[in-house]
């Protein structure tokens, strides 16, 4: 089983949330204080009010979390902080879930008890991440080695008139899983579990609406079987795990774009993690990122930022 660890901040609070496999994908609602949780094994999506179940208070931590129904098979989730949308990719039907988080809360779940709409999507859909610019929802597609892109503007929590339409696709590499966006340039980091390799979408060239350049991506090889990838949004460079060893790559990514895929090598980390390190997220507030270590069952850690961040070669 391999820990998945992911935490957003936002005026002063942070929520650090540790699931097992069965509980993929994780989000938090920045400003909301809303955590929103994947059960693979029931089909449906716990909402949690992080007002009152965090590190700091743990009054709310004992009640019994509301529930939405999804599609067959969920597996990760991604949360739209501009329209308040959550969207869940369901491997086993090929779909993703479009989740209204304004009325589907956890201090309010009053509208958690109505089956959000779907729209189709590519085979065995994993990874989700959202380019807030372009309003574009990116996932990945492992059986059909694509990257479908959702025009959020008309698949959202306010208006769902586009939902029912098949999304465009990019081709990427084999067997893509991990997805993550840098939003101040709009690269799009999705890591193919195939080949060991890390494909580099141009989010601002290729997107929901704009497809023209989307046969024009960068290849870096990585590590077999990349699991995850953040994004320090600051300084640009990406950080992508390996199950199978105990290294981290770091990218230089506004340097890799920029050279159109010259300056893309990956650098590790001089120190290696624990055993078998799956998921990472990144602490801004603290500059540290915290790798779960499932060989070990301990999570390690190491400082980020302008000064930590990849060598520029």
């Amino acid at each position: 089983m391999h820990p998945e660890l992911v935490g957003e901040r936002s005026e002063g609070w942070y929520v650090l949330v540790v699931a097992d496999a069965w509980r993929d994908g994780v989000d938090a609602e920045v400003g909301r204080r809303r955590v929103y949780v994947v059960n693979a094994n029931d089909n449906t999506v716990s909402v949690l009010n992080g007002a009152i179940c965090d590190a700091v208070t743990s009054a709310g931590c004992n009640q019994t979390a509301a529930t939405v129904d999804v599609g067959n098979g969920p597996s990760a989730l991604a949360v739209d902080q501009l329209t308040d949308t959550v969207y869940v990719s369901n491997q086993a039907d090929n779909t993703v879930s479009v989740i209204d988080g304004a009325t589907c809360k956890g201090n309010h779940p009053g509208g958690c008890g109505q089956t959000p709409p779907t729209l189709p999507i590519g085979s065995n859909p994993d990874g989700v991440a959202i380019d807030q610019a372009t309003n574009t929802v990116y996932v990945t597609n492992g059986g059909s080695n694509t990257v479908s892109m959702i025009d959020g503007a008309t698949c959202d929590s306010a208006d769902q008139g586009g939902c029912g339409q098949t999304p465009g696709t990019v081709a990427v590499g084999n067997g893509p899983y991990p997805i993550a966006v840098d939003q101040r340039t709009g690269a799009v980091y999705v890591g193919n579990d195939g080949d060991g390799t890390l494909s580099l979408i141009n989010g601002t060239a290729c997107n929901a609406t704009k497809t023209a350049s989307c046969g024009k991506l960068i290849t870096v090889p990585v590590e077999p079987f990349p699991y995850r990838i953040a994004v320090d949004q600051a300084t640009g460079t990406a950080y992508v795990t390996s199950v199978l060893d105990s290294d981290v790559a770091t990218i230089n990514g506004r340097r890799c774009s920029a050279s159109g895929g010259a300056n893309c090598r990956p650098q590790p980390i001089p120190l290696r993690m624990g055993g078998f390190g799956g998921a990472i997220a990144l602490d801004p507030s603290s500059n540290t990122a915290y790798v779960p270590d499932d060989g070990d069952g301990e999570v390690s850690f190491f400082g980020f930022g302008p000064r930590c961040a990849a060598p520029l070669t």
